[in-house]
């Protein structure tokens, strides 16, 4: 069975034909993420033979938290709540991938381009059954961390959640080894959506994901050095640049 899938794979990567005007397929996904704090996101991936268009958006509130005194200083720490919709447009024949972010001073997001990723997974001989679909368990690394992944090939597709790629077939169930990443499928739809529909890739300034990266980590620092300046005389601030957590991992 395992070399079946692997055929089929090489096949499918060996025949990019021209990308097809519609997207055929949406997925609802719950989208959990646990790094300060669990976090629960209504997640869509709409997807064809060579493209896809992820959407999230956060559903659950977030309380603003500050923290004092630590070591005899103050400590400030900061976490800003944001419920914009967030998207990710991937294309397998454009070996790409444009992802909505965050932006800061003048621009309020940015689309930062990248090119796919290339997981190398290892597929298992285990199945299960997620809703009517036999799906196969895969073990891959991606930006810093280990996956378990669940995919069916009785979808015909390279997509998955967010952007894990690259597998013979549509996965619908994957988490990290710490469970502080975690996606679920809940309702798989057949549709016949113009691609121009959820594309919104024209509205933003597009940036390489590593210039983003620095301009990301500059922003926060001038932004600390900003609030220090404002605080009263006769406090000693310890400003400390917080460590940015999202389901990729980038050494400093």
């Amino acid at each position: 069975m395992k070399n079946l899938i692997l055929l089929c794979y090489y096949i499918m990567l060996s025949n990019c034909v021209i990308a097809q005007e519609n997207y055929s397929y949406k997925i609802e996904y719950d989208m959990m993420l646990n790094f300060d704090g669990y976090k629960k996101y209504s997640a869509y991936l709409f997807f064809n033979l060579n493209c896809s268009n992820f959407t999230y958006q956060i559903n659950d509130n977030i309380d603003e938290n500050v923290a004092f005194n630590q070591d005899d200083e103050t400590l400030i720490s900061f976490i800003v709540s944001d419920y914009s919709q967030y998207f990710i447009k991937s294309s397998k024949c454009d070996d790409l991938i444009l992802q909505l972010e965050k932006g800061f001073k003048n621009e309020k997001y940015y689309l930062v381009k990248e090119k796919l990723p290339e997981i190398d997974w290892t597929i298992t001989e285990d199945t299960k059954a997620i809703g009517s679909h036999i799906c196969y368990k895969a073990n891959g690394n991606f930006a810093g961390r280990n996956y378990n992944a669940w995919f069916t090939t009785e979808i015909s597709g390279f997509f998955g959640p967010w952007k894990f790629h690259g597998l013979p077939g549509i996965v619908l169930e994957i988490s990290d080894q710490k469970n502080e990443v975690q996606f679920f499928a809940t309702k798989i739809s057949t549709v016949n959506i113009p691609l121009n529909i959820v594309d919104k890739t024209s509205d933003y300034s597009v940036v390489p994901r590593d210039e983003y990266i620095l301009r990301l980590n500059k922003y926060v620092d001038d932004l600390g050095k900003k609030i220090k300046s404002k605080i009263s005389r006769g406090f000693n601030v310890k400003m400390q640049r917080p460590k940015i957590k999202t389901i990729e991992i980038y050494e400093d």
